[in-house]
């Protein structure tokens, strides 16, 4: 029996095969899925009387009936997970550089004061040298948060922020933070 391992082989891919028709494929779970742990349980059967016994007219002949009780408990592994809470921001601390994307006169200066008002005194306006449509806040790598909350400070949504890689030609100087105005702020 030369061919003997093919035999070996075969058996296995129809058992494999087998097995996902039973079972089905396996699930995929995503890397950010969720996990959500149910809390134990417990649930009782509720007790009742036993069943009364009946019996027949025949003599010798006795049919008993009875109920039993079943309790079954469900226990779950305790699972914590901790999500921190966000360092609060402070803004006085945040560098941020106004870039007039619209080449509208002033408009940087404008927006600068509306931040400064909010708590951001470190904001400066500059000229950009690309004008673009829409207001982008971009952020310097580890400065996500700190661009989020001047998005907020402005009133844009938070898919106006984007990482400064994205960000047109300009001088970001010492800045964490650049709001790059577009025509949209006119």
């Amino acid at each position: 029996m030369k061919n003997s391992w093919l035999v070996y082989v075969a058996v296995a891919a129809i058992a494999a095969l087998a097995g996902i028709a039973i079972a089905g494929p396996p699930n995929t779970v995503s890397t950010d899925a969720t996990i959500i742990v149910p809390e134990t349980t417990t649930t009782t059967a509720p007790e009742s009387e036993p069943a009364p016994t009946t019996t027949d007219a025949t003599p010798d002949s006795t049919t008993t009936t009875s109920t039993t009780t079943t309790t079954t408990t469900t226990e779950v592994d305790d699972t914590t997970t901790t999500t921190e809470a966000p360092e609060e921001i402070d803004r006085a601390e945040v560098a941020v550089v106004v870039v007039n994307g619209a080449s509208i006169g002033g408009l940087a200066s404008r927006v600068r004061d509306e931040l400064r008002d909010a708590g951001f005194e470190q904001a400066r306006p500059i000229d950009g040298t690309t004008i673009v449509e829409a207001t982008v806040v971009y952020f310097a790598e580890g400065f996500a948060a700190e661009a989020v909350d001047v998005a907020e400070a402005l009133g844009l949504a938070i898919g106006d922020v984007k990482p400064i890689d994205d960000a047109p030609e300009f001088n970001l100087g010492n800045s964490q933070v650049a709001v790059y105005l577009g025509r949209d702020r006119a």
